[in-house]
């Protein structure tokens, strides 16, 4: 018997290394495994399917954006690389109001941006990391993360 109040995660496991959205190709990439997410809770879940270790995904379609709550654990498939190409940072995150967003298990590299962040910008998220390298990122006005909290 489980505890009546704990609710089972939303869970969506990327299966392609590639940075598509085709919801007809059989696969899941990241960016539409973070898009799906539904629910504004941080029972989101994204994971990895294993098949994908010690892969790279090449994001030649922008930052991918997080808007909501949610935990991205590349764990399952160590040493995921996610490489903006210096045509972008990597990941914007930023919340309507005060989101939680936790990711672990990546390397995060090749961010460029004029702005704050070149691998990481965060507004008005708690953002947790664990297990994560960011590496040869670039941003002109802040280093590889910047983490911006309203009051």
């Amino acid at each position: 018997q489980g505890d009546i109040g704990a609710r089972d995660p939303l869970s969506t496991v990327v299966t392609t290394l590639n940075d598509v959205i085709n919801a007809n190709d059989g696969k899941i990439s990241i960016r539409e495994a973070i898009a799906n997410t539904l629910s504004p809770s941080v029972d989101n879940l994204v994971s990895f399917d294993p098949s994908l270790a010690g892969g790279t995904i090449l994001l030649d379609h922008g930052a991918i954006s997080i808007n909501r709550s949610m935990y991205i654990d590349a764990s399952t498939a160590s040493s995921i690389t996610l490489d903006a190409l210096g045509l972008s940072r990597v990941f914007s995150v930023n919340g309507p109001s005060r989101i939680d967003v936790s990711m672990s298990g990546m390397t995060i590299t090749g961010g460029d941006t004029t702005g704050h962040g070149g691998g990481i910008y965060s507004h008005n998220t708690n953002l947790t990391l664990s297990d994560m390298s960011l590496i040869g990122n670039f941003a002109q006005q802040h280093t590889q993360l910047q983490a911006l909290l309203r009051g």
